[in-house]
């Protein structure tokens, strides 16, 4: 289980990974607000490394990203009891987790569907005009994968950046 929705077995729909215990809204604005701050932190990190002489690997980048995701959900967590709400079940901080890799280091809230086996192809034509087909040719609208066209933007350069193809020529002359 990958990204921020995905298919249950057997189901050709999209579930929510934390189960309704982060609505959308928020759930894409914590993954957003935790992926800026690790990013931050990881780049210091390996820029430290570089200036030692050395080198990060990319698994040991990861690796940093992780401990750092957990490090946030940790503060999110105490904030949330702070104010008198439960703290993320496990299984929403997984889901937490994964969603934040996918955003760093993956096609975020598509990675999941791009992963996916029985997916053959995906049509995007707007934040929320998704468009799955499975294989065997079943054709289902899907929710949306980004909140806005400018967060849509953001993602198809992420993506173009993560399948390397050039991305910095993406704009409404060259769609």
């Amino acid at each position: 289980r990958r990204g921020v929705e995905m298919t249950s077995p057997g189901l050709r729909q999209p579930i929510d990974p934390t189960l309704g215990e982060i609505p959308l809204a928020q759930r894409r604005a914590l993954v957003r607000q935790v992926a800026d701050t690790v990013g931050k932190r990881v780049a210091r990190t390996v820029q430290d490394v570089l200036a030692l002489g050395t080198h990060m690997t990319p698994d040991a980048e990861k690796v940093a990203s992780v401990t750092e995701i957990h490090a946030e959900l940790a503060r999110f967590n105490e904030s949330r009891m702070r104010a008198g709400g439960p703290p993320l079940s496990d299984f929403a901080h997984q889901a937490v987790l994964e969603a934040v890799m996918a955003h760093i280091y993956g096609l975020g809230e598509i990675d999941g569907l791009w992963n996916h086996g029985d997916i053959e192809n995906i049509d995007v034509n707007g934040p929320d005009k998704v468009f799955v087909t499975f294989v065997g040719g079943e054709k289902v609208r899907w929710s949306p994968i980004a909140r806005d066209q400018e967060d849509l933007i953001d993602l198809i350069r992420r993506a173009a950046r993560q399948l390397g193809a050039n991305e910095a020529e993406f704009d409404a002359r060259h769609p």
